[in-house]
């Protein structure tokens, strides 16, 4: 069914809705591809270009203090392009400059009359997710691990069954043109994971309640026939489908945080009439039809039958004209019918009571005591699933008050004068950060320009720094503490106050690049790196990395020991450590940390000591 101006127009103000998922879509590609032309660029740059773009990232701190040529030659040293995996980057690179140039077809799907809806969302679905393949196919052939038999396919089309957590998170949304005789909306539920937007525009008359089967637990699903309502769509931070639907059909709103479905209209479609039609090749005549219908035996009835309980006074049998001259109630069998139900009663009753008495199991009542006290973070820190667990392991005495980590000292000295026992003590465990690298000290090799996140930052790039393996400084870890432990600094890293700190692993779980680890705080020397390059290649991304010199493993060799081009410490002999392990690192990439962890820039000096 071709496109009519009202359905011209519906189409139009919902893409004008979703303007803001496509915007942030389109920065991803178009980021992408500048890192992609950037690499490509990098190989046949001359010094005195490098040198300049090197300086106009730096910035004008940089004048006066750092070398531009020299450390413009050091970034060549990094991770050059091989040379037989340049036609990969080549067709990723115009595989993304494409989908920039049709930016515009990338989001509406027309669905031709008669054909299968899920099959056009899918193939448009595969065709937008091109960036996706364009990326992944990339970061194959920088590992070497490109195999052309199985990614070549990828820049043609990337289907969603092969897209990732963060990748489903960047969906691009969908307009769908699609009529209403095609509308088998079942077929759609496949597709909404992450944050994945579709709506559709519905052309001629629709089933009344089309979106009813997508209502699942996460999903916002709208069914309107009003275009104003679509913006509650653009601002889910979930999946979304939504139906703009005639005026006959049934609207609704399931939001995707709720449990109930807001009706706001039932179907207005009038009753369907079911009407037979005889055909002139059967023989038979509609008239004679019509008078056999009409003039048919009548049925005979049988009598009807007294209800049980119920008898006649004159006679067991109805009269001739159907007349019951007196009715009344049988006591006898009401008193036998309420004997049977009391003595099931009884009967189930008796055995509820006798299984509750042989089966009871006694419960101490201070688990709900002790539970009410303790703050219900349920945060896990304690090695427990929630309080309560820890409530009962507190009763039974397996664990000390202080393994609490959340208690102030207050509430623990209350615990403990509840319980009877001595609040104990506990190991204080941190969060700690596995990288230096501030804006001061690892220069970008791209600017981000998109979603405010850490893993968005990852999943289209890998970070803007040059340095893969540093922190992005995005601040998801911040943003998901609930204590509110975590602050960013000025040269974007997290610092942790241990104060606040309950280890709760949060930030450990959404780092993308698992940045973070839980460690008690008498582990004080601490590797804040987690570069795998080598010498100059590790200082050229990163001036505080770790450059495999060797010298705290030569000061220290019972704790540190080089490994994979990084100094690892061996916690277990913690105990045998001191800041003379740190002392001699050029970079203070290994620190000696007491407190709060600090990440001021130490190059060129002995020592990596901070308080």
């Amino acid at each position: 069914m071709p496109s009519d101006k009202r359905t011209d127009e519906r189409t139009s103000g919902a893409l004008e809705v979703l303007a803001k998922a496509r915007e942030d879509y389109h920065s991803a590609i178009v980021t992408t591809a500048e890192e992609v032309r950037s690499m490509l660029a990098s190989r046949t740059v001359t010094a005195e270009a490098r040198a300049e773009r090197t300086a106009a990232e730096l910035g004008a701190f940089a004048v006066g203090h750092i070398d531009i040529e020299r450390f413009a030659s050091l970034q060549t040293t990094g991770d050059p392009i091989p040379e037989d995996e340049a036609p990969r980057f080549e067709a990723a690179a115009r595989t993304l400059q494409a989908l920039v140039e049709h930016e515009d077809e990338l989001y509406l799907v027309r669905v031709e009359s008669g054909a299968h809806l899920g099959d056009a969302v899918a193939t448009a679905l595969g065709r937008a997710g091109r960036a996706f393949g364009a990326a992944r196919t990339v970061e194959l052939a920088r590992a070497g691990t490109y195999d052309s038999a199985v990614h070549a396919a990828w820049l043609e089309a990337f289907p969603p069954a092969l897209w990732r957590r963060r990748e489903r998170d960047f969906a691009p949304p969908l307009v769908v043109e699609v009529d209403g005789s095609d509308l088998r909306a079942g077929v759609l539920a496949e597709f909404l994971d992450g944050s994945q937007k579709i709506v559709l525009v519905v052309r001629g008359e629709a089933p009344p309640a089309a979106l009813v089967r997508l209502i699942t637990p996460g999903v916002l699903v709208l069914q309107t026939d009003d275009p104003a309502k679509l913006p509650v769509v653009a601002e889910s931070t979930g999946p979304a489908v939504a139906a703009l639907v005639p005026a006959e059909a049934c609207r609704f709103l399931h939001a995707s945080r709720s449990v109930r479905l807001e009706a706001s209209a039932p179907p207005s479609r009038p009753r369907r009439c079911v009407s037979w039609r005889l055909s002139p090749a059967s023989g038979i005549s509609p008239r004679r039809t019509r008078l056999r219908l009409r003039t048919g035996a009548r049925r005979s009835r049988r009598p009807r039958r007294p209800p049980i309980g119920w008898r006649h006074g004159s006679s067991g049998s109805p009269t001739s004209r159907g007349r019951i001259e007196e009715v009344r109630l049988n006591p006898q069998a009401i008193l036998a019918s309420v004997a049977v139900l009391g003595g099931v009663g009884l009967t189930f009753g008796t055995l509820i009571a006798l299984a509750n008495r042989k089966l009871y199991v006694w419960e101490d009542p201070r688990i709900d005591e002790l539970t009410d006290i303790l703050p219900g973070a349920n945060c896990g820190a304690c090695g427990f699933a929630g309080c309560r667990g820890f409530a009962e392991a507190a009763i039974d005495g397996s664990v000390a008050p202080a393994g609490c980590t959340v208690l102030s000292e207050f509430e623990l000295e209350d615990v403990a004068e509840m319980l009877g026992v001595d609040a104990g003590e506990a190991d204080k465990v941190v969060a700690r950060l596995l990288c230096a690298g501030g804006t001061d000290v690892a220069p970008r090799k791209a600017l981000y320009d998109g979603i405010e996140s850490c893993a968005a930052a990852v999943a289209v790039s890998g970070g803007g720094k040059a340095c893969a393996w540093g922190c992005v400084g995005l601040s998801d870890c911040a943003v998901v503490c609930t204590f509110d432990a975590i602050r960013m600094n000025d040269v974007d890293l997290p610092i942790v106050d241990p104060e606040k700190c309950t280890a709760c692993n949060d930030c450990v779980e959404a780092c993308p690049l698992d940045l973070f680890v839980l460690m008690p705080m008498d582990h004080r020397l601490i590797v804040q790196c987690k570069n795998l390059l080598e010498g100059d290649s590790a200082t050229a991304v990163c001036a505080v990395a770790c450059n495999t010199c060797g010298r705290c493993a030569q000061d220290a060799p019972e704790v540190v020991r080089m490994s994979d081009g990084l100094a690892v410490v061996d916690y277990d002999k913690i105990h045998l450590a001191d800041p003379s392990a740190a002392a001699r690192c050029p970079t203070g990439a290994i620190r000696w940390v007491e407190g709060t962890q600090r990440f001021e820039a130490i190059l060129e000096t002995a020592g990596s000591h901070t308080a």
